[in-house]
């Protein structure tokens, strides 16, 4: 979940609310007796990528972690870019239909709200039941069933167009895909 980059506590009501105000870095260490970092996925992502994966060797790299969540990890200049609050890269919430469903940050339409793991599961609920997991839902999509293709072509056609607003703001050399959505 978000970090404020300040004061290292994790700040969101949304994503884990019974751990607002908790320094996450420094109750870790005190528990394992270690220093211990923390950062958010996308980061985590952007950042293994540019040391071990395909953007090694790249200035500008957004990495896009497409799951449950949708993020962006987001390297300037060979470095990890966070911007002023440490939420740099959260294109989960760029409003892809103002008149969309609400979102767990209370805006409408997000990109997560009808791109993500929960929103394609929400779409094949009617058609495929309650017990069915995104990864059956990508091998029945690539074995041909037709709501399941259109669930995740519709999906990847959301996070396009945010990739595609990503891109024009921070113009990367290289665009990552990662998460469990990305080989679909």
């Amino acid at each position: 979940g978000p970090i404020d980059r300040r004061t290292g506590t994790v700040g969101s009501t949304v994503i884990l609310p019974s751990w607002v105000g908790l320094n996450a870095a420094e109750e870790l260490s005190a528990r394992l007796g270690m220093h211990v970092e923390v950062e958010n996925d996308a980061n985590l992502g952007a950042l293994a990528e540019l040391s071990f994966g395909a953007a090694r060797g790249e200035e500008f790299v957004a990495y896009i972690r497409a799951y449950s969540g949708i993020g962006a990890g987001l390297i300037a200049d060979g470095r990890l870019f966070r911007g002023v609050g440490g939420t740099a890269g959260e294109i989960g919430h760029v409003t892809i239909d103002e008149n969309g469903p609400l979102c767990s940050c209370g805006a409408r339409g997000c990109l997560e709200t009808v791109a993500a793991e929960g929103a394609i599961l929400e779409l094949l609920r009617r058609t495929h039941g309650d017990d069915l997991t995104i990864h059956r839902a990508i091998e029945l999509a690539a074995e041909g069933d037709a709501p399941c293709r259109r669930a995740i072509a519709d999906a990847g056609h959301h996070i396009g167009v945010a990739v595609a607003i990503l891109c024009n703001i921070f113009n990367p050399g290289m665009v990552v895909v990662g998460g469990t959505l990305a080989g679909a």
